[in-house]
């Protein structure tokens, strides 16, 4: 499957701290993968997304969240 990335929790090494994270893509040709930061994983994921890369299944997905109307609990966008 060409043109794909996706996000998982580090957790193969014990050198890793728990904010840490598993970047991985595939071109068609190479997988490669790289260990990031939850701000990297975040911005990897939608920059990848803006070349056209698809998220794989079981990637952790990051989502937006916001405050309900009267500002009280958090949502996420476009549920309420």
């Amino acid at each position: 499957m060409a043109n794909t990335f996706n996000v998982s929790k580090a957790t193969t090494c014990k050198h890793f701290i728990d904010s840490t994270f598993v970047f991985e893509w595939d071109d068609g040709a190479k997988q490669t993968f790289i260990v990031v930061s939850l701000h990297g994983a975040k911005a990897l994921a939608e920059t990848f997304k803006s070349f056209g890369y698809e998220e794989k299944e079981g990637s952790i997905k990051f989502v937006k969240r916001g405050y309900s109307a009267r500002g009280t609990k958090d949502f996420p966008l476009g549920s309420i």
